[in-house]
This record gives structure tokens, sequence and C-alpha cells, in this order.
């Protein structure tokens, strides 16, 4: 039985890590982009989980591209532009959640970049 709980205990916390951490190379006043796939039809999209990049990157806007051939309400991309501007690492981070639910579930999935901007 102690087993079974250590194992959900892992389960959790790992759930509540970044899934992929991915590294995006730039440099200072150049702008970015990151892409991630959402379901907006299930009421799902990405949000920045906080703003501590904001020391180095200044986030600019978001946008949405739905896949080619899509009906309203489909599967697409969300864009997300940002500029580089001060020297550094920096981590950008979001998590997958519905906007109308107030509290973010422990298991929402998350996404993290770190942005190495010479």
């Amino acid at each position: 039985m102690n087993s079974l709980i250590w194992i959900l205990a892992l389960n959790s916390i790992l759930g509540q890590q970044p899934k992929h951490k991915k590294t995006i190379h730039t440099d200072v006043n150049h702008e970015f982009k990151i892409t991630l796939v959402c379901q907006c039809g299930t009421g799902f999209s990405w949000k920045l989980s906080d703003s501590s990049f904001n020391k180095n990157i200044q986030f600019l806007k978001q946008d949405f591209a739905p896949d080619k051939d899509s009906r309203p309400g489909s599967d697409g991309t969300q864009l997300f532009f940002f500029k580089a501007v001060k020297k550094g690492v920096a981590s950008v981070r979001f998590v997958y959640v519905q906007p109308f639910i107030k509290e973010i579930p422990p298991n929402a999935k998350k996404e993290s970049f770190q942005v190495i901007i010479n």
C-alpha cells in the first residue's frame, strides 16, 4: 500500500512539472515566437503561467491560427510573440487550462521554454 501512495505522489509531482523544456537562442532586440497546439473547441488554451521573464523578454502579442480546412471551434495553434530586450537566460512557462476555471488543476499540462539571449 505504501508503494501505491508513493507512486501516486510521484505522479502528482511529475504532473506539475513542464513535460518538455525547449531552448530558444536569440539576440537582443530580436523578436521570436512560441507556437503551441491547442484544442480551443473544448475550451482549452495556453496561457503564460507567470511573468518572471520580464527582465529579459517583452511579451508583444498573442494570436491563433486554425488548422487548415478546419471548422469553427476546431484545433489550432496559439502563437505567442516576444522580443528579447536584455542579454541573459529566462524561462517562459505556459499552462494549458480552461480560462473559466478559477483554480489551475494540479495535473494541468505545462510547457517551459528556456530562452538564451546573446
